[in-house]
């Protein structure tokens, strides 16, 4: 009996470490979940913070040196989904006024990531000389008239910041009143808005104020602006429900706001409320404080089909949150759609295709394009298709010139893959390959790197020089401009995109087919021009000094990418992001000279890093 009470003494004890070790892996696993990063921006002092736009935010991994960004809108917040740890975080922007530039950066270093799920960087801001300015440029004179409401008929209108914001290259110039109430600006034509906002006395509250005019068009001629201000501080005491709808245009009304949210910034103020959204558009806060509040930035709209959403633009809107009897203020808002983003992107696309290394002769037998799921949730690809631009990049003059700098897309062809709505799941992580031909090259062509034997789908013409694969089932082809076979080019100098319609291609495709005029033909082609609303995903394809001509919008692409040469047996290919779990996120920031590895090694099938 003492023995064996012994040896079981004994094994408890060397069993405790053991058990001390796999808990506390079970704990290190358990702190590699990724974390969920809400980051703020703080304005520095005396700068409104809806000023504080398009600001990149770093977040650099110091175990790891993965490097994480995102680009600020307006006063929103950022999302980010990090691994628990420490980073150095950065931030830099800038924000052209007139003849200079204001510069906003952030820095802290070493800073841990383990448990919070908000973050504050503070900004501070410097000015260089604008390279940009033209003195000689032609311009006429502005002059704002500021005029104090009674409220704030005390004080003086002397030193008011006053801002000029052009509204299509958003460039800002700024100047202050005289003692007069009066600021002038030499400004060039274009549309603008006029602003400003803070303190007429430091730490008197009733002092506060904010101006703003819609868009002013300036012209040749001078022009006299009188601008009333609104005395922020009057405005009372206690809260009552606030209640914000969102609406789409027509053509929209499939997308839901599920789970979005945005803030509401206060005028005057660095305070700011956050806004919920239900499924229809409805946001609710219970008890807002009487103030002045603007609405300024982006929220993304989901369709129905779980793969595309649409990032909206909301457009500045003042919100007039004042005491009423009706003790509630409602305020609805159409947005602007102003591009699709994807859970389905373009991993790679093979098209410079290799030579045989026995005979040195040029294969093109062996392009693929390749999809990839890069969200967390599984996507139905049926009636998704892949395309690319009929306009290539290397011309500078456009091949339908009516179509030059239009929202509309014309391919060169369209292979949808099969399905009716739910029949081919595609997971998280997981891709598609599309091959010309699915078969082991390598066997075929000695040189070929690649193995397409087990690809998923492939492109296949009811022609005398096509074969099919019986084993790999074929793309729908619904249009191609080739009289024979359907090949990637292989020059690769145009635009790869992928493309899902809103109903059924027999129905979608009859909508925009059009008769368009050939440039220097003297003839007219009957061609899709399909709206850009429509694309999911797109890489500019191009020589490596760059396009001439960029048959997809900087929305979907303002970059592009290469293979150098042709029969190279190279392919351009997305660059990861991070890895979350077993799985893989690839970078996709609509550009792809940052996204892409121009003469990458094939990797079809699998994640290269």
């Amino acid at each position: 009996m003492f023995n064996r009470s012994l040896g079981l003494s004994l094994m408890v004890l060397l069993m405790l470490p053991l058990f001390a070790f796999l808990g506390c892996k079970e704990k290190e696993v358990g702190s590699q979940s990724p974390l969920n990063l809400v980051v703020r921006l703080t304005a520095p002092k005396d700068v409104n913070p809806l000023d504080v736009s398009e600001v990149y935010v770093v977040f650099e991994n110091i175990r790891t040196g993965q490097k994480d960004s995102l680009k600020s809108v307006a006063c929103q917040p950022l999302r980010f989904h990090l691994e628990r740890g420490s980073y150095n975080v950065t931030a830099h922007g800038k924000r052209v006024e007139g003849k200079q530039i204001a510069v906003y950066a952030g820095v802290q270093q070493n800073v841990a990531f383990v448990e919070q799920e908000s973050y504050v960087l503070p900004l501070s801001l410097s000015y260089i000389s604008n390279p940009d300015w033209k003195e000689n440029e032609s311009r006429a004179t502005v002059t704002v008239k500021v005029m104090l409401p009674e409220a704030l008929a005390t004080f003086s209108a002397a030193n008011i910041n006053i801002k000029m914001c052009e509204s299509t290259n958003l460039k800002v110039y700024s100047t202050v009143t005289d003692e007069k109430g009066i600021a002038e600006f030499n400004l060039p034509a274009g549309k603008y808005t006029v602003s400003c906002s803070g303190q007429l006395l430091e730490g008197q509250e009733d002092s506060k104020y904010y101006g703003y005019i819609e868009e002013v068009e300036i012209g040749t001629e001078n022009v006299e602006l009188p601008m009333m201000l609104l005395a922020l501080g009057t405005i009372g005491e206690g809260s009552a429900l606030y209640e914000l709808s969102l609406t789409l245009p027509a053509g929209y009304e499939n997308y839901s706001f599920e789970g979005e949210s945005i803030t509401l910034q206060k005028l005057g103020a660095v305070d700011s409320y956050e806004l919920k959204f239900n499924a229809q558009g409805v946001a609710t806060i219970a008890a807002l404080p009487y103030a002045l509040y603007v609405l300024q930035g982006q929220i993304t709209a989901h369709a129905d089909d779980g793969i595309r959403d649409y990032v909206c633009r909301i457009p500045r809107t003042e919100v007039k949150h004042l005491t009423s009897e009706a003790k509630k203020t409602e305020t609805s808002v159409e947005v602007l759609p102003a591009y699709a983003t994807s859970a389905l992107v373009v991993k790679e696309v093979y098209f410079s295709k290799s030579k045989s290394s026995v005979t040195g002769k040029n294969y093109i037998g062996d392009g693929y394009f390749e999809i990839y799921n890069n969200s967390n949730k599984t996507v139905y690809i049926d009636g998704v298709s892949i395309c690319a631009t009929y306009q290539n990049t290397t011309g500078a003059e456009p091949i339908f010139p009516e179509y030059k700098n239009s929202d509309r897309i014309i391919p060169c062809f369209i292979l949808t893959f099969p399905g009716s709505g739910k029949e081919h799941p595609l997971a998280p992580g997981k891709s598609v390959v599309v091959a010309e031909n699915g078969v082991n090259h390598k066997l075929i062509s000695p040189g070929s790197p690649v193995d397409l034997s087990k690809a998923d789908y492939e492109i296949y013409d009811e022609d005398i020089r096509d074969s099919d694969v019986p084993e790999v089932p074929n793309m729908v082809k619904y249009y191609s401009y080739s009289k024979t076979i359907t090949v990637l080019h292989v020059v690769g100098a145009l635009g790869w995109y992928i493309l899902k319609a809103d109903k059924p291609m027999e129905e979608f495709l009859p909508q925009y087919l059009v008769e368009a005029k050939v440039a220097m033909a003297g003839q007219s082609r009957k061609v899709y021009a399909i709206p850009s609303r429509y694309i999911l995903d797109g890489v500019l394809g191009s020589q490596p000094s760059g396009p001439l001509y960029r048959p997809l919008p900087a929305s979907i692409d303002a970059g592009y990418t290469y293979c150098s040469k042709t029969y190279s047996g190279k392919a351009i290919r997305r660059k990861v992001l991070r890895k979350e779990g077993e799985r893989y996120i690839l970078q996709d920031s609509n550009n792809s000279t940052v996204d892409f590895i121009p003469d990458a090694e094939p990797s079809p099938f699998v994640v290269a890093q």
